[in-house]
């Protein structure tokens, strides 16, 4: 049998980890195996916080960070010649920091957020009457600054914002009926 420790040299148990799949859990990790300078590799995690360099130096990931998907997000709005978006994220860290870099950087191209709505994390589902509810204010602020498209985003990595059929009925009637 081989032994795992060499003539004066101790093998290291752990020499690297693989994850999380979430931002918040590779932060905790992170800072746990910084102490013991093991490396981290992430293939989901996308938190811009995971960036630093100072703070997380054994952390590296195979996915973008999120500030790239909010770029990409503003450049599509631009494409449209969008003035006035209405912005649908869920309460998490993942939702609530693209948010914000949203805010940040929405201005600088002139392009007002006309409407914002946090969706509540719900072990990932939300009430399907929460979705009707969203939809609703959304289209009463649409007919209220008179504008001619709602848009909807979602920060949550592991699907899309899913409409009822009753609330995507409701935003294609009150499109259609816009004068």
């Amino acid at each position: 049998m081989c032994a795992n420790v060499t003539k004066g040299k101790k093998n290291k148990v752990i020499s690297g980890v693989v994850g999380a799949a979430s931002s918040v859990t590779s932060i905790q990790v992170a800072n746990l195996l910084r102490l013991f300078k093991i490396p981290q590799v992430s293939y989901f995690s996308t938190s811009p916080e995971l960036s630093n360099k100072a703070r997380f130096e054994y952390f590296a990931r195979t996915i973008p960070s999120d500030t790239h998907q909010v770029r990409a997000m503003v450049e599509i709005v631009r494409k449209f010649n969008w003035s006035y978006i209405s912005i649908i994220y869920e309460e998490s860290n993942y939702g609530i920091k693209a948010f914000e870099e949203l805010e940040k950087i929405l201005p600088t191209y002139n392009i007002c957020i006309a409407a914002k709505e946090k969706l509540k994390k719900d072990s990932g589902v939300a009430e399907a009457n929460s979705y009707d509810r969203i939809v609703d204010k959304l289209v009463a602020v649409g007919k209220a600054k008179g504008k001619d498209q709602i848009s909807f985003y979602t920060f949550e990595p592991y699907g899309s914002f899913l409409f009822s059929y009753n609330s995507l009925t409701k935003v294609r009637r009150s499109l259609a009926t816009r004068n």
